[in-house]
Order: C-alpha cells, then sequence, then structure tokens
C-alpha cells in the first residue's frame, strides 16, 4: 500500500477508531523503553481514542519498581501543567503497565497474556506493535489508518 496520508479530514476526531500501541519489554535499559514510549505516548492522535501499554515481562520486583518509575517520570514529564499537576485525563492518552506472574513463552506469551488480561485486546479497534526499542513518529498512528481502514485522503493543497 501506497502513502495515502493522514485521517486527518476524512473522518470527525470521535469516529477516529481507538487504538492501542502495546510495547512488550524484558531486559532492556530503562533509557531505552522510556524514549519508546515517550513517542508512542507523543502520537498526535485524540488522546479519548489512543491507550499506551508498556507489557513488562521482567520477573525481577526491584527491576519492576524502578521501570515503573522511569516511565511514571517520562508520562509527567510530557503532560504535566506548569503546576507540576497532570493535564486532566482527557486531553492526555491513556497509559498503563502489565506485568503478568512469569515469562513464559516469551513475547509471545506477554502479548497473549494483555490479550486475554481483562478483555484489553477486544476493547480496540486497531493496534499497533512496537519493539521497545522503535521510537513511532509523530504521526505513525494518523498515517496508517487510512491504509488500514481502506480510504484515500484527499492530497493537501500547498
Amino acid at each position: 500500500v501506497g502513502p495515502v496520508g493522514p485521517v486527518r479530514g476524512l473522518l470527525p476526531k470521535s469516529q477516529w477508531p481507538r487504538v492501542a500501541i502495546i510495547v512488550p519489554c524484558y531486559k532492556e535499559p530503562d533509557s531505552i523503553i522510556a524514549a519508546t514510549i515517550g513517542g508512542c505516548l507523543s502520537q498526535v492522535y485524540p488522546s479519548s481514542r489512543l491507550h499506551v501499554y508498556l507489557l513488562d515481562d521482567n520477573q525481577n520486583q526491584a527491576t519492576r519498581n524502578a521501570r515503573k518509575a522511569v516511565v511514571d517520570a517520562k508520562y509527567h514529564e510530557l503532560f504535566s501543567l506548569p503546576s507540576g499537576e497532570l493535564l486532566p485525563a482527557h486531553k492526555r492518552p491513556g497509559f498503563s503497565v502489565v506485568w503478568r506472574p512469569d515469562n513464559s513463552h516469551a513475547k509471545a506469551g506477554n502479548m497473549n497474556h494483555w490479550l486475554a488480561s481483562d478483555g484489553n485486546g477486544f476493547a480496540w479497534e486497531f493496534f499497533a506493535l512496537f519493539d521497545c526499542d522503535m521510537i513511532p513518529h509523530r504521526y505513525f498512528v494518523q498515517e496508517l489508518l487510512p491504509a488500514m481502514l481502506h480510504v484515500q485522503a484527499q492530497p493537501s493543497v500547498p
């Protein structure tokens, strides 16, 4: 599929598909994970239609706690007001860290656990999967969806 342009202008924002971005990780450095999560959370997309999940497969509780602190700090860096308070919930995408009790079946097991937990995988019309060292550009979701929706964007006039 060739480039078809962003979903902007094709549908009212209230009808844009619900999208989950999932980022499975295991023993990668927290700084790399935080950079990827930052890219995922920085998508130019309606906040109410986007949720980012970090699927952490690490079994060490101290590592989990440290990682959670790093990604929470990234979240606050992106969505805090000058007062230090977070933007209202409707102005920021959802974000969750999902742990599982074991790391059987590696990455596939991690994703299957997410799909089965609380029906997460069924709440979304689309989801994107990124390795924890892949930082998406800000318009990734917006530019991918027209191809997924099989619609053609109108060319923009300079």
